[in-house]
């Protein structure tokens, strides 16, 4: 793997990154007027794959809102860069840049130089035995499932998505039952939260009033009438109200509507509840935050939506033929404790891999059309409003990495040192334009990428193909690990700089 964050715990020698004179631009990257993405675009800078990269001449090292501020190349004057799209060089600029730029001499100082984030000095790079909060990522092809536990003794569950791919032998229940099972002792979790109502992250309720076809799957299979079905203490879903913007419901929403009383009837379910915005839904013990981000296009209970926004930019955008998609109603979350934070949206979508401007992004999928609401631009937006500050350290990436998601705007929020892709390849996931927004973090894949998107197999200079991911976080929240790989977390300040 081309590691540009991450220590493995055999251990490795550390370094300590200090401010440079100038920057190596390795990644996609437009040069602003102002320190924002609403000014005008000045350059657009695009290295070939890390062996070509751009050098541009700092004017100032410190930092505002994120942006470094650099001279422009092919006028006077300067302009502003996202801090996440280069890495600060000591000295001069190179007097040339030829084709050896990614030689065994360079190669090195571009492994240890993590974005511009430093790694702390004397960093415990030790596998971490005592975790107050452990993340396991189901390998489900194309399906979704995540398990979250909190720390010790109590170690109180929460289960996010159990689906099922569309085609194929519909049993990736089995696995995620023997998982829930294998991991915790029991199978039961006390919170489980559905994302949105589509087959791949809930599965499908099987032939019956909702649809002609198949079996149970997903969740359906896990809570089906059997000796030993999982138990479920608080179902959290985006609940049944299409806000005007989706009057019909998908076969698994359907699913939900036609089962739950029987769950509760038979104490499979003890309580369901639609998200309220905030931390007071989910509990998993001291020190685990969980808070709901987003739920139904909206970010806060006075957010009138994304759909909304949308609508009033274009009259009578949505209507019966042209409904928003489900996608855009995913329930998101960010989990964190102590300094780390993971962010995790279902299926949202950014519409476009443009930024705030583009509302909304009109598809077609045969004879019918879905609007993709620009969710994520709406989002953060309403973050700079508020101040909130929105680095974290993984990022669950949206809609399996669909070039419709992770746009810009989300993208510079977030800015992750971790992406995880849950995805069996399917339609193009990840898209090359969602991994090359991504390439300064170390990417994931959980289980295998589209062949038609990279025939020649995912390239390790993104990131690797890993299986199921384990993510063990220290009781303090100052490190954590995935697989055989440790990162440290940083505090809010550090990543504010």
């Amino acid at each position: 793997m081309f590691a540009r964050f991450v220590f493995a715990v055999i251990g490795i020698a550390l370094c300590s990154w200090t401010y440079a004179d100038y920057l190596e631009v390795y990644s996609n990257a437009y040069v602003y007027q102002e320190s924002n993405t609403a000014s005008q675009q000045l350059d657009y800078i695009r290295p070939d794959d890390f062996t070509d990269p751009v050098y541009l001449r700092l004017v100032q090292s410190s930092l505002e809102n994120g942006y470094y501020r650099v001279m422009l190349r092919d006028r006077p004057g300067s302009g502003w860069i996202y801090k996440s799209r280069a890495r600060l060089r000591a000295g001069d600029l190179p007097a040339t840049i030829g084709p050896n730029t990614h030689d065994e001499e360079i190669l090195p100082d571009i492994e240890a130089a993590p974005s511009s984030m430093p790694w702390p000095v004397n960093f415990d790079a030790s596998e971490i035995t005592n975790p107050g909060l452990e993340i396991y990522i189901f390998s489900l092809g194309q399906a979704d499932s995540m398990l979250v536990i909190g720390p010790p003794p109590e170690r109180r569950t929460l289960l996010v998505d159990a689906g099922e791919e569309l085609t194929g032998p519909k049993d990736k229940y089995l696995h995620v039952r023997n998982r829930i099972e294998q991991i915790t002792g029991s199978l039961s979790v006390d919170y489980l939260v559905i994302s949105h109502f589509h087959t791949d992250h809930i599965g499908s309720p099987g032939r019956g009033p909702c649809t002609t076809r198949g079996n149970p799957s997903g969740i359906f299979a896990l809570l089906a009438d059997q000796p030993n079905p999982l138990t479920v203490g608080t179902l959290i879903d985006r609940g049944d109200a299409g806000l005007g913007f989706t009057p019909g419901r998908s076969t698994p929403h359907c699913g939900v509507l036609n089962h739950i009383d029987d769950w509760t009837s038979r104490g499979v379910v003890t309580q369901r509840i639609t998200p309220s915005f905030g931390t007071a839904d989910i509990d998993l013990g001291t020190g685990i935050i969980i808070e709901v981000v987003a739920t139904d296009g909206r970010v806060g209970v006075n957010d009138a939506g994304a759909m909304a926004h949308a609508e009033n930019s274009t009259p009578n955008l949505f209507s019966d033929s042209e409904q928003a998609s489900e996608n855009d109603y995913s329930v998101a979350l960010e989990i964190s404790l102590g300094d780390f934070e993971l962010f995790t949206g279902g299926d949202l979508t950014g519409s476009a891999p443009g930024d705030e401007g583009h509302t909304h992004l009109r598809r077609q999928f045969g004879n019918r059309a879905q609007i993709y609401t620009n969710v994520e631009s709406h989002m953060i937006r309403e973050w700079r409003r508020s101040g909130r500050e929105s680095d974290v350290e993984v990022y669950r990436v949206n809609h399996h990495g669909s070039a419709h998601s992770s746009n810009n705007d989300l993208l510079h929020a977030l800015e992750p040192e971790v992406a995880i892709y849950s995805t069996g390849g399917d339609y193009g996931h990840p898209a090359d334009t969602t991994v090359e927004r991504l390439d300064y973090a170390d990417q994931f894949i959980t289980t295998r990428v589209s062949d038609d998107t990279w025939p020649n197999g995912f390239p390790n200079v993104y990131g690797d193909i890993v299986g199921e991911i384990h993510i063990s976080v220290a009781a303090d929240g100052s490190r954590y690990q995935l697989n055989d790989w440790v990162y440290p977390s940083y505090s809010d300040a550090a990543e504010a700089q």
